[in-house]
């Protein structure tokens, strides 16, 4: 039977890329020995992991170590990544998140030459390649192998590394120019290290060196039997999907993807794959390790696996771990720890240790009725969890010495569960006994047990995953299976179906081509179909009519594969869409569902899908008490949650007041917390139409409506039928309206008439007229009329001469009164009684006296000096102004001149010949009112300007001032006197020069007549001669008297430019 497949995934874990380092993998050592070295990417090779680094390449499977090591190489050469996943790797820290490439350049690894690491798709090993570009030698390109003993040259052209565990080939060795010529070469071996030995080639053109690099992992290199003696296969665990989950919006996870060494080596240990319930594309890997907190997926060297769930609602992921894991750090065994990740497969911190007495968790469910999980492991251990940690344990048996491990579990609608258990009850023979059991959802009692008909759980209690010729078995299986009716198992070969509720065995099934002890998984709808894995990439149905099992068709999941032997190892049923998961070898795929599946727990009543009540119900008749119901209600049109109920014993539910006229639709599931089914449902309110209606009539009318009489304003209501059949009200409004009345206030002019519908009047007065309105009542038209009489107005008006005033076209220009005839606004007669009034023009004359100006600005026209003008204004009366201007100007100028011929006595000679007042400012102070007056100015060492000026003023009041610099010269030299006679009568008594302070840099020094210097001093100090001896002088003594006599100074003035004065003094005692 064919069945739609959404998607079909035959590459569950694809990891055949070359994965960056985001600090996700440790620093190695390349051949065991110091220095560590950090690798740049890494890729998983059959069972060895290739570490590519930054001067050659490592393989290491956990046993064997292999490194080629190109010397003198580029070790910070250019790095060009190509060919991106179209998915992420985690592990676990979103710092490390990971892409792998397909493509790596090692740009300029020998000078013009690049290194290029490459993986094809579909072929196992990877190849690198030599680019030498024009410049590029040849010669540079050497490597280093170890161990070096281990590896030998075949034909020149390949080479062949034999390890104990494994075997590394490098072939398809060539060499070709870029116009694709093959060039002759061989390998050759210079005692350490290996290098090229090409004959000819152009070194104008690219060169390609392009060997392939496969590893040979003894691991790997044993063939078993396959089931089908025909089409032997080899089967990769490291592409097995072995446990599978999904959520709540269909996204699928897979469990698997682990070789059978994982636990050397972290890019081959068990991982989880997320793939989008849109597609099927993949999303992530999680790589199985947390370096954070030392975690690993599978723990423990012996290659187990333990399981993992899927919260539904939030998408994080809980992972159990198999049994302890190895602290290097401390040596010692850590207890397993429980972790969970986010949605998007990165740790959120949550890590919790296993309960002492359980090393394994097997099988994990959700808690159905409240947000916490069900975790089951070995010793027959059962935990609930939350997220912030183990809330409670309990042993499912408690017999003393005794070993048993709960191995497969299924958990039905209702959160029951039906735990396969390995139970050893003679432990000393070996005896293998297999028991159901059921387990209430509070994990607080064993409803039942009960032995299956055969043993499922194979050699030392672990499940054969593959084949029992092949050493790889794993502690759970996914053999249970469970629905509102019945559970159901499967070994392999044997499907067995039990009562619910008693344990009883209703009915098996054996198919003789399985065999037993074998994974296939098993899955069962709502409606009793049972879906089983197969050998072959298909499905076998069958249908569980209550007492005895039908076979149906076969689903085929991939027609391409049908004959490919690739088992399946689990199989999911999603109620939610109605769509089968299934992973296995090779295989992650979701299948539609061929058959209908309904929870028969969600088959409800309601008041839908249309109503005239106020509210909305739902309600469950065959409920599941044990479940937990939710009930969502959403508005269709703004798609918004209107409201939400989700608690136990609710089975019904009702939504008050809902908007009239609008749908909604209610989705009611059962049991969220673990991908319960669910249904949906649309309901209307349909309107209860409310009609109110306005009626008005005319005063004294009268309106009747069944059988009633209405006349006067009133209200009210009467019921009918709408088109939903709902009731429909309407509500009447009577308004008897009053008869209306205008009033008109109306002005004719006398003679005239005024018309009112067919009646004219011409006389003042008040009249009454009756007419009918649109609303077909009566209006009353009240008129008051008044007629009006002839009027006369008396205007004074003033003109111009010349001008002319027009009244009706008539002109008036000459002084006189008048009586003009018009007509009104009003459109009666007017008598206008005029006095007009001619004004005559005016004359004005103005004259003006200035001074010193040779032009006057007239009406912005400047006019040359004198000005006699006549100019026409407009005078205050609004008529023409006759202007007369005269424009005369007064001019006088001030002039002197100055005569030092008896300086120090400064004459000043005034030239001003009309002037008749003489204002002189001589500068310093002093001034003088005569036409020509002398001046003598402080003497000064000294040049001192003086300003003088002279303000002369004419008899019209007319001045001018003219202002000259009047520089004065300073004496000729300092004048030092000519002897002193101290003798202290108070004249002459000391030597005080004046004047200094116009020399402050000058200084002095006075010598006898022998040339001893007897006194000196300078402008700051300024010590006046006394006639001692001050050079002489004692510290706290009085200067000696110097005999009279003459002495001589000598002044230095120390400006630059004065000579010195030496001047004789004559001292007199």
């Amino acid at each position: 039977m064919w069945a739609q497949t959404p998607f079909v995934n035959t590459n569950p874990f694809p990891q055949h890329y070359f994965i960056e380092n985001k600090g996700q993998f440790e620093p190695i050592l390349p051949d065991g020995q110091a220095p560590l070295v950090k690798p740049l990417f890494m890729y998983q090779d059959n069972h060895a992991q290739v570490a590519i680094l930054n001067n050659g390449f490592a393989i290491n499977n956990g046993r064997s170590r292999f490194f080629q090591k190109f010397e003198y190489a580029n070790s910070d050469a250019t790095i060009h990544s190509e060919g991106q996943s179209p998915f992420y790797f985690s592990y676990g820290d979103q710092n490390k998140k990971s892409y792998g490439y397909s493509k790596i350049t090692f740009e300029n690894f020998y000078p013009h030459i690049d290194l290029i690491y490459e993986i094809q798709p579909n072929s196992a090993g990877f190849k690198y390649s030599f680019l030498v570009h024009p410049g590029g030698n040849i010669q540079s390109i050497r490597w280093q192998i170890s161990p070096e003993l281990q590896t030998e040259i075949n034909a020149n052209t390949s080479m062949l590394s034999k390890l104990p565990s494994m075997q590394v080939s490098q072939t398809q060795w060539s060499i070709f120019q870029q116009d694709s010529l093959p060039i002759a070469f061989s390998i050759q071996k210079n005692q350490s290290h290996y290098l090229l030995d090409v004959t000819q080639y152009n070194p104008k053109q690219t060169l390609i060196i392009d060997p392939w690099v496969h590893v040979i992992n003894n691991m790997d290199t044993s063939s078993w039997p396959s089931w089908d003696a025909a089409n032997k296969s080899l089967i990769e665990a490291r592409n097995c999907g072995l446990n599978l989950q999904y959520d709540n919006h269909g996204n699928v996870y897979v469990y698997g993807g682990a070789g059978k060494w994982g636990w050397y080596l972290a890019g081959n240990s068990t991982k989880i794959a997320k793939y989008s319930a849109a597609n099927g594309s993949l999303q992530w890997i999680f790589q199985g390790t947390i370096d954070t907190i030392k975690w690993h997926l599978n723990g423990s060297t012996t290659g187990n696996y333990t399981n993992f769930m899927v919260e539904p609602v939030k998408h994080s992921l809980i992972l159990g771990q198999d049994a302890p894991d190895y602290d290097f750090t401390t040596g010692k065994l850590n207890k397993p720890r429980i972790v969970r990740l986010d949605s998007n497969g990165f740790y959120d911190g949550f890590v919790k240790t296993y309960p002492h007495k359980t090393n394994t968790f097997n099988q994990m469910h959700c808690d159905c009725i409240e947000n916490k999980y069900k975790a089951l492991g070995t010793n027959g251990v059962m935990v609930k969890l939350n997220d912030t940690g183990i809330i409670s344990s309990k042993m499912l048996y408690t017999y003393t010495g005794q070993y048993k491990d709960i191995r497969a579990a299924a958990q039905d609608p209702s959160g029951n569960l039906f735990n396969l258990v390995k139970f050893d009850a003679t432990a000393s023979l070996g005896t293998i006994n297999d028991t159901l059991f059921r387990v209430n959802k509070n994990l607080q009692s064993n409803l039942w047990t009960q032995s299956p008909p055969i043993h499922f759980l194979g050699s030392g209690g672990r499940t054969w995953r593959f084949s029992p010729y092949r050493n790889l078995l794993i502690f759970n299986s996914n053999a249970v299976a469970a629905n509102n009716y019945f559970a159901f198992t499967f070994d392999g070969k044997t499907l067995t179906a039990y009562n619910k509720k008693t344990g009883k065995i209703l009915d098996t099934f054996t198919n003789n081509l399985d065999t037993q002890n074998m994974q296939f998984g098993v899955a069962t709808d709502y409606s009793n179909h049972i879906f089983v894995g197969n050998y072959r990439p298909k499905l076998a149905v069958f249908t569980f009519l209550g007492d005895t099992f039908k076979k149906e068709a076969d689903i085929i999941i991939d027609s391409a594969r049908i004959k490919e032997i690739g088992r399946i190892q689990d199989v999911k049923y999603n109620i939610q869409n109605n769509l089968i998961y299934a992973t296995g070898e090779k295989l992650v795929a979701a299948i539609a569902n061929p058959y209908v599946s309904i929870d028969s727990t969600l088959l409800f009543n309601s008041n839908g899908p249309a109503t005239c009540d106020d509210y909305l119900f739902v309600t469950l008749p065959r409920c599941d008490s044990a479940s937990k119901y939710s009930f969502v209600w959403t508005d269709n049109k703004t798609q918004q949650i209107v409201k939400q109920v989700d608690s136990l014993n609710h089975f019904s539910d009702t939504l008050f007041n809902p908007t009239a006229g609008q749908q909604y639709t209610v989705k009611i599931q059962r049991n969220f917390h673990c991908n319960g089914a669910f249904t949906r449902y649309q309901l209307q309110s349909n309107p209860k139409n409310f009609i109110a209606q306005s009626l008005q009539f005319c005063a004294a009318d009268t309106w009747a409506h069944n059988g009633f009489f209405h006349h006067r304003d009133t209200t009210f209501t009467d019921s009918l039928k709408n088109q939903f059949g709902c009731d429909s009200l309407i509500q009447y409004k009577l308004t008897f309206k009053p008869r209306s009345f205008t009033f008109l206030n109306t002005k004719i002019c006398r003679g005239d008439s005024f018309t009112v519908g067919a009646r004219a009047y011409r006389i003042s007065g008040n009249y009454a007229d009756t007419f009918t309105n649109f609303r077909g009542c009566d209006s009353i038209v009240n008129t008051s009329l008044t007629v009006l009489t002839d009027t006369t107005i008396s205007i004074k008006s003033a003109i111009c001469l010349g001008d002319t005033l027009r009244f009706n076209s008539l002109p008036f220009f000459a002084t006189g009164n008048y009586q003009i005839k018009t007509t009104r606004t009003n459109g009666c007669d007017s008598v206008i009684n005029l006095q007009l009034t001619v004004n005559s023009p005016q004359f004005v004359s103005q004259q003006l006296s200035l001074c010193n100006t040779d032009s006057f600005a007239y009406r912005n026209k400047k006019y040359p000096l004198p000005l006699s003008l006549r100019d026409t204004l407009s005078a205050f009366t609004g008529c023409d102004s006759v202007f007369e201007l005269s424009v005369i100007s007064h001019n006088i100028k001030s002039d002197f001149s100055i005569d030092s011929s008896q300086f120090p006595l400064i004459k000043f000679i005034g030239k001003t010949n009309n002037a008749k007042q003489w204002m002189w400012d001589f500068g310093d102070l002093n001034g003088s009112n005569v036409q020509s007056p002398t001046h003598s100015y402080f003497k000064s060492f000294l040049w001192i300007s003086y300003k003088v000026c002279l303000v002369v003023r004419d008899s019209f009041g007319c001045d001018d001032t003219l202002c000259l610099n009047l520089p004065i010269k300073p004496e000729a030299e300092i004048q030092i006197p000519e002897g002193i006679s101290p003798n202290g009568d108070g004249v002459n008594d000391s030597l005080a020069i004046p004047g200094l302070w116009a020399f402050p840099k000058a200084s002095w020094v006075i010598f006898n007549r022998w040339g001893q210097v007897v006194f000196e001093s300078n402008a700051q100090q300024n010590i006046a001669w006394d006639g001692r001896n001050h050079a002489s002088k004692q510290s706290n003594t009085s200067a000696e008297l110097l005999p009279e006599g003459v002495y001589y100074i000598v002044f230095n003035y120390n400006d630059g430019h004065r000579p010195k004065l030496t001047k004789n003094i004559y001292l007199k005692r």
